[in-house]
C-alpha cells in the first residue's frame, strides 16, 4: 500500500475495490503469522484498519472490496490448501465478512457525522474521537458477528466464545488504532499535513511496532520450548514405563519353562495352578497356554486323552478359509493348545494347532531356533468374540534341563512351547494408567517386516503443524519384534498448558504503540 496517492484517484472503482481486497488479503495473512496457537488468536489484526481508512479515503463504493478481502482471508484460514476448499466454507466465511463490512460502513458513518473527513487531524477531540469510533467502538460489531457465526456453526464451544470475543475486539481495536494512522499518512488528504508525518508520526510508530513482534517472537518461543520440554518429559518417562513392561511380560514366561524343564509331567492341575496368579496379576495377558509337540503317529492317542479329560470331541484343528475351526491337516508335527488358563474364558481355544498359521509358525521357527521368547507380528486371536488386536509369546521348552547349544539339536528336542497371550490394548492401558488419559495421544506399530503395522492407536485429533516439534518417536525392541512408537500431545494439553503471555506481551506492547501513535498525531496537529 505504498502506491503514491495519484495513481490510486487514475485507478477505477472496480480497480481500487480489488486493490484493497488484496491488501486486506495479504495484511491478514501477515497478522496471522503472530497467532497465538493453539487458538490462533492474533493480538493486531491491521487490515479492519486499512479497510477503514480506505473506505473515508474513497468513498462507500470500496465496501464490496471490505468483502471480498474478508470472505478470501477467511477462506484461506480455514482450508490449507485449494483441494479442501468446498462449498460449506463459504457461509461461513462470507458471514464473518458482512460483520466485518457492516462494522465498516457503521465506523466511517459516525466518523463523517461526528468529525467529518477528509480532517488532518489536527485537534485532540477530532483524534480521539476518531480513534474510539474507528476502534474500540465499531470493533464491537466484527468481534459480536464472528463469534456469533463461529458459535452457530459449532467451530467454538460456549467455553470459547467468551476468550474468543474478547480477543477478536482487542485485535481489530490494535490494528485500526495502528494501522489507520499509517494509511493517512500515506493516502489522506490534505496531503502537505499527512506528508510531514511521516518521520514523526508514521516512523517513530513502525519502529515500536517492529520491537513488539520482536519481544512477542522471544515470548513466544520461549514458550513453545517450555511446553516441549514439559512434554517431552513426561513422554520419556512413559516410553520407559512402556518397554519396561513389554519386557517383563517377554520374561513372564520364563518360570512356567522351567516347571516343565524341571518336571518328568506336568498335569493340567498342576499348570492350573502354577500360572494361575500370574494370569490374575498381569493385565493384558488373555491366557496362559502349554503347547505341546504332537507327532502324527500321537495324534490319535493325543486326543483320546484330552476327550477322556473331559473335553468330549475334541480333535487337533486349524482354521480354513472361512475362518471356521476344522480337523487339522497331515503335517510333520501338531502343536495343540493343550493346557490353558483361565480355562473358561479359552475352552474353545483347546486343540488348535497354531503351526496351522504362518504368522504363528514364523514366531514359533524363530523361538525354537534362538532358545529365547518370541513374538508374533500383530494377529487376531482365536479366543475372542470381537475382533481384537493381540500378540502371542513363545518360549521352546526342550526335553533337556537346559537349552541344546546347536540348532540342529534344538529342533530335535523340541518339546513344546509356553504361550502367553497378550492383548496389547491392555497391556499398554494398565502400564500408562499413571498418566493422565488426556494429556497425550499415543500410536504404537511393528516395523519388523518392512511397512509399518499399526497394533495400537489412540489419536483422537491430528496434531496441529505448529505442535509438531512436541512430537516423541522412539523405536525399540522386544522379543524378536521391532516397534515404532510415537507419543503426541492432545488438544486438552496443549490447551491447558499453553500460556496466554506471549498474546498479553504482544497486546499490551501493541496497545501502547496505539497510544504513542494517538500522542504523536496530537503533538504534531499542535
Amino acid at each position: 500500500m505504498s502506491m503514491p496517492a495519484p495513481s490510486l484517484r487514475a485507478l477505477s472503482f472496480g480497480g481500487k475495490i480489488a486493490l484493497l481486497a488484496l491488501a486486506y488479503l495479504l495484511s491478514g495473512r501477515l497478522a496471522m503469522l503472530l497467532a497465538i496457537p493453539p487458538g490462533f488468536v492474533s493480538a493486531i489484526f491491521p487490515p479492519v484498519g486499512v479497510a477503514l481508512a480506505a473506505v473515508l479515503i474513497w468513498g462507500y463504493a470500496l465496501l464490496p472490496g471490505v468483502f471480498i478481502g474478508s470472505t478470501l482471508l477467511n477462506l484461506t484460514i480455514a482450508v490449507s490448501s485449494f483441494e479442501q476448499l468446498g462449498w460449506q466454507h463459504f457461509p461461513v466465511a462470507s458471514s464473518i465478512a458482512l460483520g466485518t463490512t457492516l462494522q465498516c460502513f457503521c465506523a466511517c458513518w459516525l466518523i463523517r457525522r461526528w468529525i467529518g473527513f477528509p480532517n488532518p487531524l489536527t485537534e485532540d477531540r477530532s483524534i480521539l474521537l476518531l480513534l474510539l469510533i474507528g476502534g474500540p467502538l465499531t470493533c464491537l460489531i466484527s468481534a459480536s458477528t464472528g463469534t456469533g457465526v463461529l458459535y452457530f456453526h459449532q467451530i467454538i464451544n460456549q467455553h470459547q466464545a467468551l476468550f474468543s470475543w474478547w480477543s477478536w475486539w482487542v485485535g481489530d481495536s490494535i490494528g485500526v488504532l495502528i494501522a489507520t494512522p499509517l494509511m493517512f499518512i500515506a493516502f489522506a488528504s490534505p496531503r502537505d499535513i499527512w506528508r510531514s508525518r511521516i518521520g514523526t508520526v508514521g516512523l517513530p510508530l513502525l519502529i515500536s511496532c517492529a520491537l513488539m513482534v520482536v519481544l512477542f517472537v522471544r515470548t513466544s518461543n520461549n514458550e513453545q520450548n517450555r511446553m516441549q520440554q514439559r512434554f517431552h518429559e513426561q513422554s520419556k518417562l512413559m516410553a520407559q514405563t512402556l518397554k519396561s513392561r513389554i519386557a517383563l511380560y517377554g520374561s513372564s514366561v520364563q518360570p512356567i519353562e522351567r516347571l516343565f524343564a524341571s518336571s518328568e509331567h506336568v498335569s493340567r492341575a498342576d499348570f492350573a495352578n502354577f500360572v494361575s496368579s500370574m494370569a490374575k496379576n498381569s493385565p493384558g495377558i488373555r491366557a496362559l497356554s502349554w503347547n505341546a509337540r504332537i507327532t502324527p503317529d500321537q495324534r490319535d492317542e493325543y486326543e483320546a486323552r484330552m476327550q477322556a479329560e473331559g473335553f468330549p470331541g475334541l480333535t487337533i484343528t486349524q482354521r480354513n478359509g472361512d475362518g471356521r475351526l476344522v480337523p487339522a491337516q497331515e503335517r510333520d508335527a501338531y502343536f495343540p493348545i493343550t493346557y490353558i488358563e483361565p480355562l473358561e474364558s479359552n475352552r474353545k481355544a483347546l486343540g488348535y494347532d497354531v503351526g496351522s498359521d504362518a504368522l504363528r509358525q514364523t514366531a514359533m521357527q524363530a523361538a525354537r531356533d534362538s532358545a529365547k521368547a518370541t513374538l508374533t507380528a500383530p494377529l487376531e486371536l482365536v479366543q475372542d468374540q470381537v475382533h481384537k488386536t493381540g500378540l502371542l509369546l513363545f518360549y521352546p521348552v526342550y526335553s533337556t534341563a537346559h537349552a541344546p547349544t546347536s540348532q540342529a539339536e534344538r529342533k530335535a528336542l523340541l518339546q513344546g512351547y509356553v504361550v502367553a497371550v497378550l492383548h496389547i490394548a491392555d497391556v499398554i492401558e494398565s502400564a500408562l494408567a499413571a498418566y493422565p488419559e488426556d494429556s497425550f495421544q499415543l500410536q504404537i506399530a511393528d516395523i519388523s517386516d518392512g511397512p509399518a503395522k499399526i497394533v495400537f492407536s489412540k489419536v483422537a485429533t491430528a496434531v496441529p503443524d505448529y505442535a509438531n516439534s512436541l512430537l516423541w518417536q522412539e523405536d525399540f525392541d522386544v522379543a524378536g519384534r521391532r516397534f515404532s512408537m510415537e507419543i503426541m500431545p492432545s488438544q486438552k494439553f496443549l490447551t491447558t498448558q499453553s500460556s496466554m503471555q506471549p498474546w498479553a506481551v504482544l497486546a499490551g506492547g501493541l496497545l501502547l504503540c496505539s497510544l504513542l501513535g494517538g500522542f504523536l498525531l496530537s503533538v504534531t496537529g499542535r
